[in-house]
């Protein structure tokens, strides 16, 4: 299964930096499908200022944000305030990112980027289970799932890796890890999945409005582990066409935070336009879907 992605020539720059999200997906079972999210993940920063330019349209260090692939760059170096954080943040750094250097706040986050990514998790481990996995009772996967955001805070699914790498690498990583293997034990000791049943509780609908009563709603939440089931998907999805995220007006916009400009970016876009067939055609990415990770 492969992914035939075109390049995002206007992706969020962070500190000047491309950056991609890794999280955590976890599968319990396929029948019926049981999909938990985990309510963490990890920002990961390429090792160097991001623009596009003919001449640097290969260079892995701007382009990509693969953690290990950037460690081992002789090249590699923290800057831009990032070097305590050794080029990774915390979901809840990013967020604080949002609220105190954009114009964006900290709500969308909350608001559009996770309901997007919960929305193609499912949409992707939907299709999955219906065509390439394999029921197997008393089984469980544990998935990365890599996403990246455009300058419109747009999410994109860049890949999805099996048996994703754990190894403490960074502070936000070993806090995070930690926490996210708590959870995922006691899924798997204490949530067992039956076929035929699932451990979602059925929402009450108050009769009056229509409406969930969330107050009688259980919580599906194990560990920072949210099960996103079929009630979930059917009544939480977003249409494939995701609109743009709209900055709050009241406030100015960083010059750390601010996008490329459009005259900028036009002017490279041109650049890269003019330049040869072959280096447009190495710019493009395909990559496989479900694969062994070392990021």
């Amino acid at each position: 299964h492969r992914i035939l992605q075109k390049y995002i020539e206007a992706p969020l720059l962070v500190r000047r930096r491309k950056v991609d999200i890794r999280q955590w997906v976890l599968v319990r079972s396929t029948q019926p499908l049981q999909v938990y999210f985990f309510k963490e993940c990890l920002i990961r920063f390429a090792g160097a200022r991001w623009h596009l330019h003919p001449q640097n349209i290969c260079d892995p260090q701007i382009h990509l944000c693969n953690h290990t692939l950037q460690c081992q760059l002789t090249s590699y170096n923290g800057g831009d305030g990032l070097e305590g954080d050794q080029n990774m943040w915390s979901s809840e750094k990013m967020i604080q990112y949002l609220e105190e250097e954009t114009a964006w706040g900290g709500y969308v986050w909350e608001d559009r980027v996770v309901p997007a990514m919960k929305d193609i998790t499912m949409r992707i481990m939907s299709a999955a289970a219906r065509r390439a996995m394999t029921p197997r009772e008393g089984s469980f996967e544990l998935f990365g799932m890599d996403f990246m955001l455009d300058a419109d805070l747009r999410v994109w699914l860049c890949e999805v890796n099996e048996s994703p790498d754990l190894r403490p690498r960074t502070p936000a990583k070993a806090a995070a890890c930690g926490r996210m293997l708590d959870g995922l034990i006691q899924i798997l000791l204490d949530s067992p999945a039956t076929s035929g049943q699932t451990t979602a509780p059925i929402p009450e609908i108050d009769e009056m409005t229509g409406f969930q009563d969330d107050e009688k709603e259980e919580s599906t939440d194990i560990g920072g582990w949210e099960l996103l089931d079929d009630y979930w998907y059917t009544s939480n999805r977003m249409p494939i066409t995701q609109k743009k995220a709209r900055p709050k007006s009241s406030r100015p916009i960083s010059s750390r935070s601010r996008p490329v400009s459009a005259a900028i970016r036009d002017k490279e876009l041109a650049q890269l336009s003019s330049a040869p067939q072959g280096i447009l055609k190495n710019g493009q990415r395909i990559m496989s879907a479900f694969r062994g990770d070392r990021s």
